[in-house]
């Protein structure tokens, strides 16, 4: 009995076309279906005229979502020339072909004006009075008119085209937001600049682009806040209209609202989004440090040896509505760093660097200070911190592996060793007449050892590669070892010279 349930069990399993009670739907169509023949009397006439041609072909469209469940992707076919749908809708093109000559077709590209070319020379055999199928999927995003283009070829070899189109009708909305300080009109665009911080009135303005209207209208702003719209707002074709509302505005923002509506037709659902710049007194501050020999301040922590120089490096930037003349710069570990005047008009940056020798970890916090006309000042502070550590070595041996131990008899001199940093930062040396290459003053870290030139000798290669990564610790030693093949040069010992 057992076996016999099983044997039951497999066949559904494996028959196509079964399948359990309760079990997943079957997976979405393919992204690259192939072409197929359809069973034309189920199928209702084309709505092009016959052009006489020998072939017809047809394109419609239709929500993907609309589709009958007991239809499968061949099946269904919309029947509309046209769709209406929201810019996330599933659309499902269907594509057409209808044999009304008297050849037979072998051959099929389909090239459509969304989707590019779809295939070409395809291979499906169709008498007269045979229709042809296919299908693609895409999202409705925009507004748009599809355009497809069938050549067939017959067994003639006379090809043969025809052409169809359809439309996919995108709900549209045009949102412009502007900021003032009128509440009866709407300001022009581009950023508001107020001298103070204060209350911005933010005005929306809504264009209706379509040829049908806009109804069930609603607005919010970023924190989902509803704005206050009139009652029973319907917009018609081509129609504009605004609201205002208010808000505080205390730092530089970029204000942002959202606007919905529904088409009348079908209840589409429409969304747009804009925003508008809105600006007080401002400005944004930064303390970077880096190490003077290599003077790129892109970070706001380091880690060096003791007795080490620093870079520290004060930026500013006027992201806000005036201009600014005065600054003051002070920081917590050397009190006030810099008093002067300079102008510094919205959207420019200035910044200044000194250097201090540090035996200590060191986190420092600056606070710059721009005054403007009228006694406006603003304040920005900014933060760093430079971890001081004993310095660490790495002695690079590079030797001959001629069964010894590792000595100044068997090594290499002249062979180019580089040294990369964890912070990236590359050096380089060369070794000495015994084979040794040394770095000093590291930091903790994973180091990157590398051969990268060994045209000094002849006839001498890495045994074991020319790359490694050596682990170094605070105020440790390490080595790191690179055999070779090859021979070790001969080296001349110089006597003294006797006279008698």
């Amino acid at each position: 009995m057992l076996a016999a349930l099983a044997c039951v069990l497999l066949w559904i399993l494996l028959t196509p076309g079964k399948a359990l009670a309760g079990t997943p739907q079957p997976p979405p169509p393919p992204d690259t279906p192939d072409i197929f023949l359809v069973d034309a009397s189920a199928v209702q006439p084309a709505a092009e005229a016959d052009n006489e041609i020998g072939i017809r072909a047809r394109l419609t469209v239709g929500r993907l979502a609309d589709k009958p469940e007991d239809k499968s992707y061949e099946e269904y076919c919309p029947p509309g020339k046209s769709v209406e749908a929201a810019a996330d809708d599933d659309i499902f093109y269907c594509y057409r072909l209808e044999n009304t000559g008297d050849q037979t077709l072998l051959l099929h590209t389909l090239v459509d004006s969304r989707f590019g070319e779809i295939f070409g020379m395809r291979v499906l055999t169709a008498a007269p009075g045979a229709l042809i199928g296919y299908y693609r999927i895409g999202a409705a995003r925009v507004r748009h008119t599809d355009y497809m283009t069938w050549t067939a070829i017959t067994d003639n070899d006379e090809p043969l085209t025809d052409f169809s189109r359809a439309d996919v009708i995108v709900p549209a909305l045009d949102l412009t937001v502007t900021a003032g300080i009128d509440p009866a009109t709407c300001a022009a665009p581009g950023p508001l600049m107020l001298e103070r911080a204060g209350t911005a009135v933010f005005c929306l303005e809504v264009h209706n682009p379509n040829e049908f209207a806009l109804k069930e209208h609603r607005a919010f702003d970023a924190a989902g806040v509803e704005v206050a719209l009139p009652a029973g707002l319907e917009l018609a074709p081509g129609a504009s209209t605004f609201v205002t509302t208010t808000a505080p505005v205390t730092t530089p923002t970029f204000s942002r609202y959202t606007w919905t509506a529904r088409s009348v037709t079908k209840s589409t659902p429409v969304t747009v989004t804009n925003q508008v710049e809105v600006r007080t007194p401002h400005i944004t501050t930064a303390l970077l440090v880096a190490d003077p020999a290599w003077p790129n301040c892109v970070t706001n922590t380091l880690t060096v040896t003791v007795g080490s120089n620093v870079l520290f490096c004060y930026f500013v930037i006027n992201d806000g509505s005036i201009p600014f003349e005065g600054h003051v710069v002070t920081d917590s570990v050397s009190g006030k760093v810099g008093d002067f005047a300079r102008p510094l008009p919205p959207n420019d940056t200035y910044g200044f660097a000194i250097t201090r020798t540090l035996t200590a970890t060191t986190e420092a916090g600056s606070l710059w200070r721009a005054t403007g006309a009228g006694d406006i000042a603003v304040e920005a502070a900014a933060s760093a911190a430079v971890f001081v550590v004993e310095p660490a070595r790495l002695s690079v041996r590079v030797y001959v592996n001629d069964g010894t131990p590792p000595s100044g008899s068997n090594g290499l001199p002249g062979i180019v060793v580089e040294l990369t940093a964890p912070t990236t930062v590359t050096q380089s040396q060369t070794s000495d007449e015994f084979g040794t290459a040394t770095f000093l003053n590291l930091v903790p870290g994973d180091y990157k050892v590398e051969i990268v030139d060994t045209s000094a000798l002849k006839n001498v290669t890495p045994l074991t590669g020319a790359i490694t990564v050596a682990t170094v610790f605070e105020g440790a030693a390490v080595s790191v070892q690179f055999p070779f093949t090859g021979t070790t040069p001969t080296r001349y010992q110089h006597l003294p010279l006797i006279r008698r």
